[in-house]
């Protein structure tokens, strides 16, 4: 991105046109800047009283996000990472019991057990999985 032309420049400008009775256009051909740019100044000057460049770059997408966010919806942060606070491994945790408990020896075994263990979680456990997580369903 180009740099700011320098306040100086801008200041000499307002004046030109405020103080010394330029028009705007005058005042740009006379010192070599867009006649846009010596109306944005000029504007801006009568606008704020200053003739300094607002500022450049940066990421505005944060902001368009938080506004959005706003009106759209609640932020929610989760819980820091933690294994012992995660539950999907308290759920294997179980899992991996159950299938010991089967000790499957073959595939089609295996995929029996597996097929069993959907059932051994309960509406209550899994929402007791995250609870205890620090996920609160408010």
């Amino acid at each position: 991105m180009a740099r700011a032309l320098s306040n100086d420049l801008r200041r000499r400008v307002v004046a030109a046109v405020m103080e010394g009775g330029m028009s705007r256009r005058g005042a740009a051909k006379r010192f070599g800047i867009a006649p846009s740019t010596a109306v944005k100044w000029v504007d801006a000057w009568r606008r704020s009283g200053s003739y300094r460049p607002g500022q450049q770059g940066g990421d505005r997408r944060p902001r368009r996000i938080e506004v959005r966010a706003a009106a759209v919806a609640k932020l929610r942060f989760l819980p820091l990472y933690s294994p012992d606070l995660n539950p999907i491994e308290m759920a294997f945790s179980k899992f991996k019991a159950f299938l010991k408990r089967r000790a499957a020896r073959t595939v089609t075994q295996l995929e029996e057990a597996i097929a069993q263990a959907i059932d051994i979680y309960t509406p209550n456990e899994r929402q007791n999985y995250f609870a205890a997580a620090g996920y609160n369903r408010k």
